[in-house]
């Protein structure tokens, strides 16, 4: 009996061996893969992501889905093929919203995760943005994302603009954020009531300065 114990012991570790074997390939392949798409120009990154998703690896590592994220971002707000190709576009915010989601089933705190899933849908909503902003309120990069999210956003319904008001405040705190707040009233008629209303809350220097910012966008645009 314990002869056929220990042959019973042994094939189950052999079996835990090959299945650890197997999900640890499957993880070096996806990162492999993460890492050649990042390796390629701008222009070459958005041909794969705009392969679409079936192809698509899904990596684990905290490092490559962040270089996975941060690579989205860049692509859907300002890669020049996506503006002149509606088609492209919606591929490759079909890839990085698949990768996006993938992520946050992982871990669903992924600030830049959250905030790619955002700007990947075409109509924004306030319970996902609000959900996005707990994952990570001040950090710049998620931050800039989300509001780049808003103002691409199909239509900015009440509730929406609500949920949007404390990133505008979050923004104007900081010379980056000010910049951007000032080409997003520049760009986005709808958004303009809500962003003057939270401009009025800010200090007498900061509203100066933001402000100055707001002529000099205007200028540049006319």
């Amino acid at each position: 009996m314990s002869r056929i114990g220990n042959r019973v012991r042994s094939a189950g570790l052999v079996s835990l061996c090959l299945v650890c074997l197997v999900s640890a390939m499957r993880s070096f392949v996806a990162e492999y893969q993460t890492i050649l798409l990042l390796s390629g120009t701008p222009g070459e990154v958005v041909a794969r992501l705009g392969e679409g998703v079936d192809g698509l690896a899904r990596p684990q590592a905290a490092r490559t889905v962040r270089d996975l994220m941060s690579a989205c971002g860049r692509v859907l707000t300002l890669a020049p093929q996506l503006k002149a190709d509606t088609a492209l576009e919606a591929r490759v915010a079909a890839s990085c919203r698949a990768v996006s989601q993938s992520a946050t089933s992982m871990s669903p705190s992924n600030s830049r995760a959250r905030a790619v899933a955002l700007l990947s849908e075409r109509q924004v909503s306030a319970s996902e943005l609000n959900l996005a902003q707990n994952a990570a309120p001040f950090e710049p990069w998620s931050l800039n994302v989300r509001l780049q999210a808003v103002a691409r956003s199909a239509s900015l319904p009440p509730d929406l603009l609500e949920a949007a008001a404390p990133d505008i405040a979050r923004a104007l705190f900081s010379d980056w954020g000010k910049q951007v707040v000032a080409r997003l009233y520049r760009d986005r008629a709808e958004l303009r009531p809500t962003i003057a209303a939270v401009a009025e809350k800010l200090p007498a220097a900061d509203q100066r300065r933001f402000l100055g910012l707001l002529e000099n966008t205007q200028r540049r645009q006319g």
